[in-house]
């Protein structure tokens, strides 16, 4: 179904926080997932000549540009968010890992925000955690106090870090621990989701194969600054906190190699996105590598790797829709979200899909 063009140019000017708002209605925040992976809603905006589709994500296939590369991000979500008790009090702690900074001492988010030296049960005979350093806001800088590494207990003692914005008042569904993951999910290290691929089934991932459509995978463990609000300080620094990513030398000829063809690259999720284009020099050569990711793309941007783009509908002042307003055009994707509640697509992490080709 062919929906209106929205094939117009924005003027470059400062983006200032307001600039990032478009009008929503919660109703269209998916608070469950597809009942199949693969069974979501599927936007397809070609920014050539402004023309929509709507279509379903198993159909995915039939929309890719030909002789693409198809571009995933391997980072497995560990079960970042923690609950506990104040030592003292008992009152109620929770803790949501950010990143880890050396073994058994991580960032992370407390709340309520605690004092420094603060000591938390967890709620497992041996296993505690003790506020390390007080930074901004409710981040702390938490030390675990435990026999080996806290990682070894995550699975007994964790919950997916599910967005707030999906209620759970008495915490994950079970099935959260799997939808809230991809099926191809290898590195650990993640504290929240590449959205956007939780939309491929094994199945589909099979029918990619024997459509030979190419697939790669790069590595960055999504933390904090994917999903930090933003203020207009961070706007004018440009740069978001880091995140770690590594690319395989294999990853990187087969990419380089799909780019000097003048193959298509699909980059599926923002933080894919975030990944090349931060590791790419020069007129458009990805180097393999490991490092920190501190690039904050906003519009105005000059896209090296990325052709097209596989995302979800994002949240209003984010750092993921000023990234797809600087692929798309930031006052294009106000007027498809716009359309998108008009179709009700539903939105954010469990929710639907959007192609820009």
């Amino acid at each position: 179904m062919k929906g209106e063009n929205f094939n117009s140019q924005s003027p470059k000017k400062l983006l200032r926080l307001r600039d990032l708002d478009y009008p929503f209605d919660q109703k269209f925040i998916a608070q469950e997932p597809a009942r199949r992976r693969d069974g979501s809603r599927l936007m397809v905006y070609n920014r050539k000549d402004g023309t929509v589709n709507h279509a379903r994500f198993g159909n995915i296939i039939d929309w890719l540009p030909s002789g693409c590369l198809l571009v995933f991000n391997d980072s497995k979500v560990i079960p970042a968010r923690l609950w506990g008790r104040k030592a003292k009090s008992g009152g109620a702690v929770e803790i949501l890992l950010l990143r880890e900074l050396e073994p058994n001492r991580w960032r992370a988010l407390v709340s309520p925000g605690l004092p420094l030296g603060q000591r938390i049960n967890l709620g497992r005979k041996g296993i505690y955690a003790e506020i390390a350093g007080v930074l901004e806001g409710a981040e702390r800088v938490v030390d675990f106090l435990s026999e080996g590494d806290i990682s070894d207990y995550l699975e007994e003692l964790g919950k997916p870090p599910l967005p707030p914005y999906i209620k759970r008042p008495k915490g994950p569904y079970k099935s959260d621990k799997e939808r809230y993951q991809t099926v191809f999910a290898r590195r650990p290290g993640s504290v929240a989701a590449p959205t956007s691929a939780l939309h491929f089934s094994q199945e589909l991932m099979d029918r990619l194969q024997k459509a030979k459509v190419e697939t790669a995978f790069i590595t960055l463990h999504i933390g904090y600054a994917t999903f930090k609000p933003l203020d207009n300080r961070a706007l004018r620094e440009g740069r978001l906190d880091g995140e770690y990513y590594s690319i395989s030398k294999g990853t990187s000829r087969q990419i380089n190699a799909a780019k000097n063809e003048g193959r298509p690259l699909v980059a599926v999720g923002t933080t894919t996105v975030r990944c090349l284009e931060s590791a790419t020099v020069g007129g458009g050569y990805l180097l393999p590598g490991s490092g920190m990711v501190e690039l904050f793309i906003l519009p105005g941007f000059r896209f090296r790797m990325v052709d097209a783009l596989l995302t979800n509908f994002h949240l209003p002042r984010s750092s993921l829709l000023a990234l797809v307003g600087a692929f798309a055009g930031l006052r294009e994707i106000k007027k498809l979200y716009k359309l998108a509640q008009k179709e009700r697509y539903r939105f954010y992490s469990y929710g639907d899909a959007m192609l820009i080709l």
